[in-house]
């Protein structure tokens, strides 16, 4: 599990993990969230992902750092099949109290530990172990579910709902990479060729 620049590196450092150093073989998963660049990974490397191998990549909605198409890019050339990996935008939810932002610092925003840090997040992150560790179809349905009503459903209360996560196996980009301080059309990005 990754975050920002962690979630960029989780895909190398998975690999060597994997397949170099062959841990995993009673499960394995990636969890990236609003990944920043991919370095140390090559092409060939994203296509010989062990089989058992489990992918849920987050981004954002409203952030500003990393461009949505740095895990596009990931995503959609990863080995993975899709009945084993989904693509997850979380959505602002403002609420007449409260604001649930979708900001390049979910999880756990500055501000407090909230219902989008549990339920659109580490709920998420249990079920994909479960499933990738025990084999658990109900936790898949949770973790992978391919737009579940297990999956996507965020809680309610006093008829105040938060926004569904948005789930797909071929994910866009929504907004112009003038959008991101970190853009995939950059010399920076090691993938600049995959960046559409």
């Amino acid at each position: 599990m990754g975050h920002s620049f962690g979630g960029g590196a989780t895909f190398a450092l998975a690999h060597k993990g994997f397949v170099d150093e062959g841990w995993g073989e009673n499960g394995r998963f990636i969890f990236a969230m609003a990944q920043w660049y991919s370095y140390q990974i090559t092409q060939t490397e994203l296509q010989s992902f062990p089989e058992n191998t489990k992918l849920i990549t987050q981004v954002y909605n409203d952030d500003v750092t990393n461009d949505h198409r740095l895990a596009i890019d990931i995503f959609k050339n990863i080995n993975i099949p899709d009945s084993e990996k989904d693509f997850i935008l979380i959505k602002k939810s403002v609420l007449p109290t409260f604001t649930y932002t979708a900001e390049h610092n979910l999880p756990n925003t500055q501000s407090s530990y909230d219902a989008y840090d549990y339920y659109g997040i580490y709920r998420l992150l249990d079920a994909v172990i479960d499933y990738s560790f025990n084999g658990n179809l109900t936790a898949k349905n949770v973790a992978l579910g391919n737009e579940s009503k297990e999956q996507v459903t965020m809680p309610s209360y006093n008829g105040l709902a938060l926004s569904p996560l948005e789930v797909t196996d071929n994910p866009a980009a929504f907004y112009p990479q003038s959008k991101y301080s970190f853009q995939c059309g950059s010399i920076s990005n090691p993938r600049l060729d995959h960046c559409n």
